[in-house]
């Protein structure tokens, strides 16, 4: 069909720009400073509450370019629970759980408190804080969330605006830029939630008070 046609063609043209990026047509630095700033932090629908832009979506980037689009989609579980050929290191269990416990439960030494609320820290075991960071790493965007962020990314590091104001020395084709258009075989764009979300987008409830999805607001607010 032509949605089908348009899609393969969109896919296509979204791994030549994957591929320009992480081939260095971006700079490593520029791409960082990018994963860290507003648009990537805005845009954080469909994803778990422990998903960091600059160094999920970064892994994200890099599986696409070496492996394929969705391997990291298809190879997910042997992934997450270590058995999978490819190695990212950031997306298995034990580092998915050591991440959730540092930024959310013990707090990064130096740099930031933990972003969980105190209140929520004190009124739950050490039983219940586990099957909560277990619940929260076992989480994953689907792949349409996963097409749509690297679509993201791709759109605004090689629009004509960044590559003219970064790059003016540099030979650029048009042929590696992506125009992030409406995914209409996925229901257009933005359209998310929470059955975008692999296992659910779901926080959990611990002594009586749910984690839901204005925590991140509520958490920001506190910091």
């Amino acid at each position: 069909s032509v949605i089908r046609s348009l899609a393969i063609i969109r896919r296509v043209r979204l791994m030549k720009a994957v591929r320009y990026i992480i081939g260095g047509g971006i700079a490593a630095c520029d791409l960082l400073v990018f994963l860290k700033g507003p648009v990537m932090r805005k845009n954080l629908d469909g994803v778990p509450i422990w998903w960091c832009p600059w160094i999920h979506d970064l892994a994200v980037m890099i599986s696409a370019s070496a492996h394929g689009l969705f391997t990291i989609i298809s190879e997910w579980e042997s992934i997450y629970n270590g058995s999978s050929a490819y190695a990212v290191k950031c997306f298995k269990k034990d580092e998915i759980e050591r991440h959730i416990r540092s930024v959310f439960v013990e707090g990064q030494s130096g740099v930031s408190k933990p972003m969980l609320p105190q209140s929520y820290l004190n009124s739950v075991s050490s039983q219940e804080l586990n099957v909560w960071i277990m619940a929260q790493s076992a989480q994953f965007p689907t792949a349409h969330v996963i097409e749509r962020r690297i679509a993201l990314i791709c759109s605004e590091l090689t629009r004509s605006s960044f590559l003219s104001e970064n790059y003016v020395k540099k030979k650029f084709t048009k042929d590696v830029q992506y125009d992030n258009v409406p995914m209409f075989d996925l229901g257009c764009w933005p359209s998310c939630g929470d059955h975008n979300l692999g296992t659910g987008l779901s926080f959990g409830k611990s002594a009586g008070k749910f984690l839901n999805r204005s925590l991140l607001r509520i958490v920001e607010e506190e910091i």
